[in-house]
């Protein structure tokens, strides 16, 4: 069974253009996820793809996203990218 690996900015039967691509995401995959706290505050901010309503078991996310549910969101992914520094530190 083949499977189709979509990936935004490749075409499909240009090889050149989806290495170029991947190696463009692979190069600034570090600025991404130095901003990935920010991104995710802003989708459940706005509740980009009901985003905020799935994570409305979380304290502090409410269904419909908002300044609140946003500011939490970033929080939540602030923290985890700082447990996984903290983790890396130690071993």
């Amino acid at each position: 069974m083949k499977t189709r690996v979509w990936l935004p900015g490749t075409k499909s039967g240009n090889t050149p253009r989806n290495v170029a691509v991947v190696l463009l995401y692979l190069i600034t995959a570090p600025i991404w996820l130095t901003l990935a706290p920010t991104f995710v505050g802003l989708i459940i901010y706005l509740n980009a793809g009901g985003w905020a309503d799935a994570l409305t078991s979380l304290p502090g996310i409410n269904s419909g996203g908002g300044i609140q549910s946003g500011i939490a969101g970033f929080a939540y992914t602030f923290a985890f990218w700082y447990l996984l520094y903290v983790f890396y530190t130690l071993f």
